[in-house]
């Protein structure tokens, strides 16, 4: 593979994008599917374009399969999206295998992004425990006995529940809906709006229109559906990152045509109303933001402190040392082997030298630096691998940096999270934050930026969420990513 050792910055900043759209895409639509096999004259398929901002950029695929005993329902979603310039093909897949009653029996997920798969299956053992099998898809993973959250649906089992509350206006049901990605239950909230005249391929329909919220711990994702009569899902909306992402019913060579891939930067952009000077991007600030939406649970990593002005405006001060909000110290999950931050593969363990430093602090940066040089081709043709395939490929951007930072240091013994975020930048036509990911380690008295993908003491960065690394969890923050704006910047005393 002849590339280039290095690329442009730009190459390194641009994860988060790549992170949010397959749990984003996955998961509403899994919900929502779950109304679409609706009465037994129905077909047993059903064909969506995926519209983003105008622009058909993939389709879905629907289907339930009835047995004497058991329903098996399936959902397989394809797109194509386009980061400066650069194509990155994705394809999700999920499957359920019920009784006729709803009694969750199996599953199965995978998610690809450019070319590499990351899956998880489990079936019901004879106590009720689930065995289950997590990893890449060439079928290398960890396996572990799962117990069943109570209450916890799965698709066939959640349309029932639906079918019971019925289409008049105002009626609502919660539900507790199983992720298999993440391998647990969150909570659905289904509320029932009303009749509502909408726009279909084949013309103009009375549906009915409902509301689901599903209650992720790392922020809330809301859409709007419309069903039919026969509660078929015919169109879905929801915000994404300040753009409509719509699923639009039609047959499936419509579904198919060709796609028209959306560049997908443009709208992550967060502007700066002016540039920010050496000086003031190497000591603390405070930003004026506007947001209809409060920037909740934001993690206070390097001294950044959110504070409520008035109305939809607030104040965000980052490296404001011992002002900062308060972050819990690190849990045993921070040490911990998971399927992207897979610290145990032999790949990742022969990079960690023999010889680091005690000090947490000095440790972190001499692996921050080794893993900035054997990331040799700086590319976003990756979309989003494992440490141990980050170690392997040695190409990637922020995302394969973070993973594979954030696996050293916990082999290290070092706690480490996966952060995403925002980065400020200037090579995007003006002054803006862009995403981003990077690492927060403990060193002993408090969680601390280190940044592979972005080395150095003057980078200015806005931390989202921080988390284990799985992209199925980078949720918080997303409600607001989407409407927020910068506006005023202003240098703090340095204390």
């Amino acid at each position: 593979m002849n590339r280039p050792a290095h690329r442009p910055a730009r190459a390194r900043r641009l994860a988060l994008l790549l992170i949010l759209l397959p749990g984003l895409l996955a998961a509403a639509p899994a919900v929502q599917g779950t109304v679409t096999g609706a009465a037994d004259d129905a077909p047993d398929e059903q064909w969506l374009r995926v519209v983003l901002e105008g622009r058909k950029v993939g389709h879905a695929h629907f289907h339930t399969r009835r047995g004497q005993d058991t329903v098996v329902t399936g959902q397989v979603i394809e797109l194509s999206l386009g980061r400066a310039g650069v194509a990155v093909a994705m394809r999700i897949e999920e499957r359920h295998e019920e009784t006729d009653d709803g009694e969750p029996l199996a599953f199965f997920a995978a998610s690809t992004i450019s070319g590499l798969t990351m899956s998880v299956s489990g079936r019901r053992q004879a106590d009720g425990r689930f065995a289950v099998r997590s990893g890449r898809g060439d079928g290398d993973g960890a396996s572990r006995l799962l117990d069943w959250p109570e209450g916890a649906l799965l698709a066939h089992g959640a349309e029932l529940r639906l079918r019971e509350l019925g289409t008049a206006a105002g009626a609502s049901a919660r539900l507790r809906v199983f992720q298999a990605m993440l391998q647990e239950a969150v909570e659905l909230e289904h509320t029932v709006i009303g009749p509502a005249w909408i726009d279909l391929p084949e013309g103009r329909r009375q549906l009915t229109e409902v509301r689901q919220v599903l209650a992720f711990p790392e922020g809330d994702m809301a859409s709007r559906g419309w069903l039919d009569e026969r509660l078929r899902l015919r169109r879905l909306t929801m915000d994404l990152l300040g753009q409509e992402l719509e699923l639009i019913e039609c047959d499936r060579a419509c579904a198919t045509a060709p796609n028209q891939p959306a560049e997908i930067l443009e709208t992550a952009l967060l502007a700066v109303p002016r540039a920010l000077d050496a000086r003031e991007r190497g000591g603390p600030l405070r930003l004026v933001l506007r947001s209809e939406r409060q920037p909740r649970d934001w993690p206070g990593i390097d001294g950044q402190r959110v504070l409520a002005l008035d109305g939809e405006r607030w104040a965000l001060h980052l490296r404001a040392g011992s002002g900062g909000d308060p972050v819990p110290p690190p849990v045993d999950a921070d040490l911990a082997r998971t399927d992207w931050l897979d610290h145990d593969d032999p790949d990742v363990r022969a990079l960690l030298p023999g010889d680091l430093p005690a000090s947490p602090k000095l440790a972190m940066a001499r692996l921050t630096e080794l893993v900035g040089r054997h990331i040799r081709d700086k590319t976003l043709a990756v979309g989003y691998a494992s440490a141990s395939d980050a170690a392997r490929m040695r190409e990637g951007d922020c995302t394969e940096h973070a993973v594979l930072l954030a696996a050293l240091a916990r082999a290290a013994g070092i706690p480490a999270r996966v952060v995403t975020g925002l980065a400020y930048a200037t090579e995007y036509g003006g002054p803006a934050f862009v995403p981003h990911a990077w690492v927060a380690a403990w060193t002993g008295k408090a969680w601390q930026a280190f940044d592979a993908a972005l080395p150095g003491e003057a980078q200015v960065r806005i931390a989202v969420h921080a988390g284990d690394g799985d992209p199925w969890r980078f949720y918080g923050g997303v409600e607001v990513l989407g409407d927020l704006a910068v506006e005023a910047v202003e240098a703090l005393p340095r204390q």
